[in-house]
């Protein structure tokens, strides 16, 4: 990408340009990607990344986001306006809404807030991490475990994978 349409790595400083973001997803969808983790924080609109999304989802391609880690319904992730996005919240170890996530209407499914994640460089070998982008991932490998056990040549329409997701999710209880 042009230097304007960097993503950075982690650092206080970490963002990822609109135009950034949509070449991605486009660019996933054009190599084959059957379903896309985004764990950024959108929160206003771009119409580069709705194109992108309506890309993915006209060619049968989930957008799994994250919800946002806010605690509130306000700041809840932009992107949850657009067609072919599933947004995910993020549970406590008791399964009840982590204080920190957002959630409400446009939230479509939850997973668990924590993560521990591989790391070679420390000693123990794990490092914990959290927040409502290590949710979405869990979502992500479900659609790509349930996409992997689909015969060779068939495809599932992106509403068909939801509508799958939906049937064997455990219900939440109302937001509010």
């Amino acid at each position: 990408f042009p230097s304007h349409d960097k993503i950075t790595g982690y650092s206080s400083e970490d963002y990822a340009y609109h135009a950034a973001m949509a070449k991605g997803i486009e660019l996933a969808v054009d190599k084959g990607a059957k379903v896309i983790n985004l764990s950024y924080q959108v929160t206003s609109h771009s119409a580069a990344i709705q194109s992108a999304c309506d890309y993915a989802y006209a060619n049968n391609v989930p957008v799994v986001v994250c919800a946002n880690n806010y605690g509130n319904t306000t700041q809840l992730n932009y992107m949850r306006n657009y067609q072919g996005v599933i947004v995910v919240s993020g549970l406590d170890n008791s399964d009840v809404l982590h204080p920190s996530s957002c959630y409400g209407a446009g939230v479509d499914f939850c997973a668990p807030y924590f993560a521990d994640t591989l790391d070679l460089a420390d000693p123990y070998g794990y490092n914990p991490w959290e927040g409502t982008s290590f949710s979405a991932p869990l979502v992500t490998g479900l659609i790509a475990n349930l996409l992997g056990a689909i015969p060779e040549g068939a495809t599932l329409t992106f509403d068909k994978i939801y509508e799958l997701l939906a049937k064997y999710a455990i219900p939440y209880r109302d937001w509010e």
